[in-house]
């Protein structure tokens, strides 16, 4: 199985080379060494428009469309140490939620974390130890994880000193008395 690698500005040319000299798509992806849906997907996105019957590539201008599309796609953003001790204050004096935190970043325009990202440094805090994140989990609404699915330990739904219905009495076993009951309306 092939490596997937992003088309280089040299590969966009000889697309544009191997069109020229009547290759079709399978032929141009076995020559770069690319998969033909790649070469397809780059002349669906890239193919200029200028009138309906001259659709040309043009590799210089698919390399600045990609390139744009690169510097408009969202970015990682980092948890730096200010966002952390302004979700720290947010969270134990103001009582605020993840939820409410990371919609406080983003309507003040602060480039943040989503709450996410907020719920797994809380509860990494409570594991590893580290004083100042280590009881953030508290100030928490629920205050501590959901249960899961699959658990051994939980009792949920378990009736105390309940008997198995193979020990249950033998008067249970025996007929009922067809008895009648009357409503007043």
């Amino acid at each position: 199985m092939q490596k997937y690698t992003q088309l280089s500005e040299e590969n966009r040319y000889q697309i544009k080379a191997l069109l020229d000299a009547g290759h079709n798509q399978s032929e141009i992806a076995r020559t770069i060494g690319v998969h033909r849906s790649t070469i397809c997907r780059e002349l669906n996105r890239n193919v200029t428009n200028s009138n309906s019957e001259d659709k040309a590539y043009c590799p210089k201008a698919a390399q600045q469309l990609t390139d744009q599309r690169h510097a408009d796609k969202p970015k990682h953003r980092r948890f730096t140490d200010v966002l952390k001790a302004q979700a720290r204050q947010w969270l134990i004096e103001e009582k605020l939620s993840p939820e409410l935190i990371s919609g406080r970043w983003s309507v003040m325009g602060i480039d943040g974390v989503s709450h996410e990202t907020l719920y797994q440094w809380i509860w990494a805090g409570k594991r590893t130890g580290d004083p100042a994140d280590k009881g953030l989990y508290k100030h928490l609404k629920h205050g501590r994880h959901k249960r899961r699915r699959g658990n051994r330990q939980d009792s949920r739904g378990r009736i105390k000193g309940r008997v198995s219905i193979t020990k249950r009495p033998e008067v249970v076993d025996t007929e009922p008395a067809i008895t009648t009951i009357s409503v007043i309306i």
